[in-house]
């Protein structure tokens, strides 16, 4: 992660265990994401998150999960202000109680409050339809200016860990914040470079 620059907001998107496509259909069947079955990286990759982190970081996770990232931010030095639901309006795969919604961990270090002041913490807005969907697990640019409006000004910097195909930086862009993104992969890379290039937004 940077060490030269303070992030003003991160992001960390992070899933079930082992996320995969179940539909044979899928364009995503056969892909994986790398370290997405353990968690041995969390304690690191907390205490960095609190290294750059200006004040404020919100923590993508699943309910199995989300109970071991809040031990390990906390651990970091991070209060844990609120637990966000991200209600996809969309349902997933399954046969009973079918999944739709995602949690999103609100961090901080010190004292935070909402620009609009009065939202709720259930934050209703619609998946992208698997067509749409350029990373399994992307997330709606809508549902990210939503947070970085809350938590930014313009020119503050937004960081995301977990790249992807960058749409919280297509969403930073589109808010006149600078972003920082970091990706594993070379080619989910190489389409956030083009994604914020043209100020494509999904």
């Amino acid at each position: 992660m940077p060490s030269v620059i303070s992030i003003t907001i991160t992001f960390g998107h992070t899933h079930q265990f082992t996320l995969k496509a179940q539909r044979k259909t899928s364009k995503f069947h056969d892909v994986t994401i790398a370290n997405d079955d353990q968690l041995a990286w969390l304690p690191h990759w907390s205490s960095e998150l609190y290294r750059v982190a200006k004040n404020v970081a919100y923590i993508f996770c699943g309910w199995s999960t989300v109970g071991e990232f809040q031990t390990q931010l906390t651990r970091a030095g991070f209060k844990i202000k609120n637990v966000l639901v991200w209600h996809k309006n969309w349902l997933g795969m399954g046969n009973n109680f079918r999944p739709n919604y995602e949690l999103i961990i609100l961090a901080i270090k010190s004292t935070f409050v909402t620009k609009s002041r009065n939202l709720s913490n259930v934050l209703t807005v619609r998946r992208l339809s698997p067509k749409k969907l350029t990373h399994i697990a992307e997330k709606p640019v809508a549902l990210l200016e939503i947070l970085i409006r809350e938590s930014t000004n313009v020119g503050d910097i937004v960081l995301d860990s977990f790249s992807g195909s960058g749409a919280t930086c297509a969403a930073a862009q589109r808010l006149g914040r600078r972003f920082v993104g970091i990706e594993l992969s070379p080619a989910y890379c190489e389409l956030a470079r083009c994604r914020t290039r043209f100020g494509q937004a999904i």
